[in-house]
């Protein structure tokens, strides 16, 4: 299993998010807020209003290469590669698919489920410090692997096709749905590797977990 330059394999164990997107500030990235008195979106940070506004993904992985075992952060475009396509365009999607009353916590945890948890992919991580003293990763690229190329379905045609992927496929019951705390996914970070050995690792690939 090959890495590039700047990418390490690493096996997604598991996924966090309270939300899969967020409105974001087209000029630092940050949440924007909408005003209905003003009907506009308003970014605290730059202190300006817009009009429209663009979605991010934002997610955090646990992954593991049996080595060491990192929590990180993932925004922006490397995320597309798991969902097949952009934020705005999954944004409009989930916003169909909600309104037809369907189950989306339920569509969501299986296409996590089929498509990323137990999976390999080349990361290629950015490490910096907490002001608290932390380490803290954030994703800056995702790669597939070859020998996960021809296998890997994006959550985006999973959630088109799961019918037939769920007749096609066995789902594993071995899965654990968590509630995130409201805490920001800026300031999630690492957990001490020295005290990840190796026989933890082998457990958290038998159960892996998706955090909705």
């Amino acid at each position: 299993m090959s890495e590039k330059n700047g990418f390490k394999l690493y096996k997604i164990l598991g996924v966090k998010t309270t939300e899969l997107t967020y409105p974001c500030c087209v000029n630092c990235f940050k949440k924007v807020f909408y005003l209905s008195e003003r009907k506009k979106w308003r970014c605290t940070s730059c202190n300006e209003d817009f009009l429209k506004v663009r979605h991010r993904f934002k997610l955090i992985f646990e992954i593991s290469n049996l080595v060491d075992f990192k929590i990180c952060a993932g925004f922006g475009k490397p995320m597309e590669i798991f969902f097949g396509l952009e934020a705005n365009h999954f944004y409009k999607y989930k916003s169909k698919r909600v309104d037809s009353n369907e189950k989306w916590t339920d569509l969501m945890e299986n296409a996590f489920r089929f498509c990323l948890l137990g999976r390999w992919f080349l990361f290629d991580l950015k490490w910096s410090k907490t002001t608290d003293g932390a380490s803290s990763f954030v994703i800056k690229n995702v790669s597939l692997p070859k020998h996960e190329i021809e296998n890997f379905v994006s959550i985006s045609v999973y959630l088109k096709n799961q019918n037939m992927i769920k007749n096609e496929s066995n789902l594993s019951d071995s899965f654990c749905v968590e509630e995130l705390s409201n805490s920001s996914i800026i300031n999630e970070t690492l957990i001490d590797e020295n005290h990840c050995q190796e026989k933890d690792i082998c457990q958290m690939l038998e159960n892996f977990t998706f955090l909705k």
